[in-house]
């Protein structure tokens, strides 16, 4: 048996503590979060930290980072101000397209237009579903919880 590796969060830097979590946690499924801005501009991110929180009733925890200036993302900013979003699960065709809709676009651009991705509505919720992808979870939020040392390092939607 090889020798087994120990760190210790508490003195290892933060980037480190993510890059040992990502690499560790596998496989990671990968899904966009698709939302509308108060003013009316889709928004579509992709996020590998969800998860399924419960059956009855069915939900998922979305955890969100904050952009490297410690600010929100747009992704929580939008479902902070309308309680809904759209989870939609990327699927191997549209790698691309994920990738390039990580690229920090400003809030007033919609990562739709920007991909080539094609905005379909939704049944429940105002935000789009992702057409290319074959599963989509309509949400409504439920809370927003916080966590890390600043109460903005994490949320969880």
């Amino acid at each position: 048996m090889p020798d087994t590796l120990e760190f210790d969060p508490a003195v290892i830097d933060e980037r480190a503590v993510y890059c040992l979590l990502i690499g560790s946690v596998v496989p990671r499924p990968i899904g966009w979060a698709s939302t509308v801005s108060a003013r009316g501009v889709a928004n579509l991110a992709p996020f590998s930290f969800f998860t399924v929180v419960c059956v009855s009733p069915p939900m998922i925890s979305l955890r969100i980072l904050p952009k490297p200036d410690g600010s929100p993302k747009h992704t929580l900013k939008n479902v902070r101000e309308t309680g809904e979003f759209c989870f939609n699960v990327v699927t191997r065709p549209v790698w691309k397209q994920m990738v390039d809709s990580a690229n920090g676009f400003p809030e007033d651009d919609s990562e739709f237009a920007e991909t080539g991705l094609t905005p379909i509505p939704s049944v429940k919720v105002k935000p789009p579903r992702v057409k290319e992808v074959p599963i989509h979870f309509e949400c409504k939020l439920h809370q927003v919880l916080e966590f890390g040392p600043k109460r903005n390092s994490c949320s969880d939607v």
